[in-house]
């Protein structure tokens, strides 16, 4: 009650402050012309204006993306306060926001919790945010705070929509060059093909390649390069003023060298340091010495990731105020990462799937693949208006299957002690819903201006995997215990484990226009993460002491966040000069919150199992403005303020020696969550004559506060209390973006683009994880990418 206490009051206050009584829009426009451009996004599955809608958005059109150098989700997260990326290796990222945290996302694991959809189609995931996806798009838009109730996959954090540019009316088109350092080259365009008023196509394409900029001293070569190639092709086709169809065909091709990864910290009383007597320790030395960008790792790596798919869209205007909406999607991923784990030149833990044959003992009966998934999606709906256009409505159902052709294999390795590990799973996970919105405008019965909205969805879950594990050839799945000398034919070994859940979302709101202008809000959510399942928990089953329901641990329930948000959005204007204010104040409980924890099983054996053992409380402000106070100069800032608490939870690596139930504890962190980060761009525009061009500079300045960078942050003492390992955290960090462009030089139809990153070279830890307190014993991280410079040039033609 305390936080909708302080919440409504907040809400009173904005509105006050707002002031002025609600004018006209032809009045207001009258007094001004603003500066400040009309941004339309899709954030309630309709196009609206952003500053009309009662969420916390940001949008970013193509050319933005463009001139700020946006090519993955660490760049993005850059200009988006509220986002941050959590990742193990380099192309690996999934998004952070608001606390909720995808760390631990992946295929068969934990879902994640900021949800990524390219052209209305959820991407799976692990397909989410990389390099080959930003560009030639339309825009993508940041949702912040939980997306339940419209969109098809669920998600606590928010989503990331990534709209792709789609044919034009006019015969058209661009090609683009780059040259940077790290020999990096680029290759992009795109051509509008508008046959008809009936069809439309558009065509582009991207390549990209640059070298590593990590040197590797053991086996040679360079990783953290970037190679890739991307295509797409869309068409508009409108046999009938009522009937539309989009249809969006992408594919995206990346063959890296892979990550460096980087021991950072040792445990000497871990089990693997301790048992080689310093050479963990000696390793640790030789790495610190080397740099942040040279790479002692002692096995190839290599990210290779093949992805296509297809959006098709098809709107049926069944009256003037009913359209009837159907939304196909189809993907296809298939990716393989080879890395060394630990950075280190011992092998102490490898993913080298496949490396050799020998490494290569896969159930798959065609090409080896680590992920290797075929996703299919639906979504029905329909949307639109009743008691003359007073009530606004959408209400639709949506299915989603996502299945594995072929076996995902994985090879794991500790070489010190030739222990090998070899994992074939079949997925099958399937995901039901059916939802509602509407809003109606109170204005002629209570409030000019007073809008009231409500929406609720249902939702079905089942996660469901076979799999097979077999450690030294003997299966520790199935059949556990049993001879398998090749793990890919001892079908024994298969095991089947299945997570069905049913949850559902819902959302209630108030906004109210105080002016055209100006909008303050107030919103209550709940929405949740899929449960799933631990597949290789049986060594619970054996724990002495026994653990209490043990059996449990197999699979883990949804995770339940329940948050209240008010904001205002506000364009005003302050002496002559335009500003843009969004501001919104969040607090976020979390039930059943899902926790990664390692703990020792019957024979030892290490135990890695997810658990619903915790609950937490968010709080924060993000706040979005700018300002323009002429025609030659533009700022644009935001903040991001995060406080992240989790209460008590169940701790499985701290149990009563005589019961074996877990005990409760306190000081869980929350990783890849920095308690502040500030974002301002100052953009000047040069006062040419229209025959020259527009010639403009910016220059962006991202601040990070604090953050912690692993799941298990600490060590474990041998009286049983926890303190921070000492590693696991970077410091405050900053970083400068510049980039001059000069579009229609002299009156051509050329634009020219000289761009930095990370103008003063600032290293710092991105991701990477803490293992220190396991008996790997062992930190590992990445670091940021170093300065960065190039030009671009790009030519415009047609209409």
């Amino acid at each position: 009650m305390k936080q909708v206490s302080f919440l409504l009051t907040s809400v009173c206050m904005l509105a006050l402050a707002s002031g002025a009584p609600a004018q006209s829009k032809e009045i207001v426009e009258e007094e001004k012309a603003s500066a400040l451009d009309t941004i339309y996004v899709t954030a309630r599955r309709k196009e609206e204006n952003l500053q009309a809608i009662p969420l916390s958005v940001q949008s970013f059109d193509g050319e933005t993306l463009s001139r700020r150098n946006v090519d993955n989700a660490t760049d993005l997260t850059k200009i988006v306060p509220a986002l941050t990326s959590a990742q193990s290796s380099r192309d690996e990222e999934n998004y952070v926001m608001r606390g909720q945290s995808g760390s631990g996302a992946s295929i068969t694991g934990q879902q994640v919790t900021v949800a990524a959809y390219f052209s209305e189609v959820p991407l799976p995931i692990g397909d989410g945010g990389g390099a080959g996806r930003y560009f030639d798009l339309e825009n993508v838009q940041v949702l912040k705070g939980p997306q339940g109730t419209l969109f098809g996959r669920n998600a606590t954090g928010g989503a990331v929509l990534f709209q792709p540019r789609l044919p034009g009316d006019e015969y058209g088109g661009y090609l683009q060059a780059e040259y940077g350092n790290y020999d990096h080259m680029a290759i992009e365009g795109a051509i509008d093909l508008p046959f008809s008023d009936i069809f439309k196509l558009r065509v582009s394409g991207r390549a990209h390649q640059r070298n590593g900029f990590t040197e590797n001293a053991t086996v040679g070569g360079t990783q953290d390069n970037r190679e890739y190639w991307a295509g797409r092709v869309s068409a508009i086709f409108t046999p009938h003023e009522k009937i539309n169809n989009t249809l969006v065909f992408d594919i995206l091709d990346r063959d890296n060298n892979g990550s460096s990864n980087h021991i950072t910290l040792v445990n000497s009383n871990a089990g693997i340091p301790r048992a080689l007597g310093g050479a963990v320790e000696a390793a640790l030395d030789a790495k610190i010495a080397a740099g942040p960008y040279v790479s002692l790792t002692d096995s190839p790596t290599v990210n290779i990731l093949k992805s296509w798919g297809i959006a098709n869209k098809t709107e049926f205007e069944i009256a003037d105020n009913l359209t009837l909406k159907n939304i196909f999607g189809f993907r296809r991923l298939r990716q393989i990462n080879r890395w060394d784990f630990d950075g280190s030149s011992l092998p102490l833990l490898h993913f080298d799937t496949c490396a050799t044959e020998a490494l290569c003992n896969t159930m798959a009966t065609g090409e080896p693949w680590g992920i290797s998934i075929r996703q299919i999606t639906e979504e029905l709906q329909l949307t639109g208006t009743l008691l003359d256009d007073r009530l606004d409505f959408t209400i639709g159902g949506f299915y989603l299957t996502t299945k594995s052709p072929d076996a995902n294999y994985i090879h794991r390795s500790i070489g010190v002690f030739g222990l090998n590990t070899d994992i074939n799973q079949f997925i099958d996970d399937t995901s039901k819903a059916v939802y509602g919105q509407a809003t109606l405008d109170l204005s002629d019965w209570l409030l000019d201006g007073l809008k009231a909205t409500a929406g609720y969805r249902y939702s079905d879950d089942e996660r469901s995997v076979e799999i097979s594990q077999v450690d030294n050839g003997r299966c520790t799945t199935g059949d556990v215990g049993a001879p398998a000398p090749d793990p890919s034919t001892s079908f024994n070994c298969l095991q089947s484990v299945s997570a069905p859940a049913t949850s559902d979302s819902y959302t209630f709101g108030l906004d109210y226009h105080v002016t055209d202008d100006v909008m303050v809000y107030a919103t209550h959510r709940r929405s949740y993460r899929a449960g799933g399942y631990n597949p290789l928990a049986g060594p619970a089953l054996t724990a002495m002491p026994p653990i209490p329901n043990a059996a449990g641990l197999f699979a883990y329930a949804p995770e339940i966040v329940t948050d209240w948000e008010i904001g205002l959005k506000g364009d005003w204007s302050l002496g002559g000069m335009d500003v843009r204010t969004n501001i919104a104040l969040y607090t976020s409980n979390l039930d059943d919150a899902q926790l990664n924890q390692t703990f020792t099983g019957g024979g030892g054996v290490t135990v890695s199992a997810v658990t619903n053992a915790a609950t937490a409380e968010v709080r924060g402000v993000d706040v979005d403005a700018i300002f323009v106070p002429n025609e030659f100069i533009e700022v644009i800032a935001g903040w991001s303020h995060t406080d992240a608490e989790y209460g008590q939870f169940e701790d499985y690596t701290r149990r009563d020696p005589v019961t074996g139930e877990p005990s409760l504890q306190s000081g869980r962190i929350f990783p890849f969550t920095p308690k502040n980060k500030v974002n301002v761009a100052l953009i000047l525009n040069a006062p040419l004559d229209d025959s020259l061009g527009d010639l403009s500079a910016s220059l962006n300045w991202a601040h990070k506060s604090s953050m912690i960078l692993g799941l298990v942050p600490f060590i474990t003492l041998p009286d049983g209390s926890n303190v921070f390992d000492g590693e696991s955290s970077q410091g405050a960090s900053n970083t400068l973006d510049l980039d001059v462009s000069w579009a229609n030089v002299g009156g051509s139809s050329v634009d020219a683009n000289f761009f930095v990153t990370n103008l003063t070279d600032t290293t710092y830890k991105i991701a990477g994880a803490s293992l220190v307190n396991s008996g790997l014993g062992f930190n590992q991280r990445i670091y940021n990418e170093p300065r960065m410079y190039g030009f671009r040039l790009r030519y415009n033609f047609g209409g």
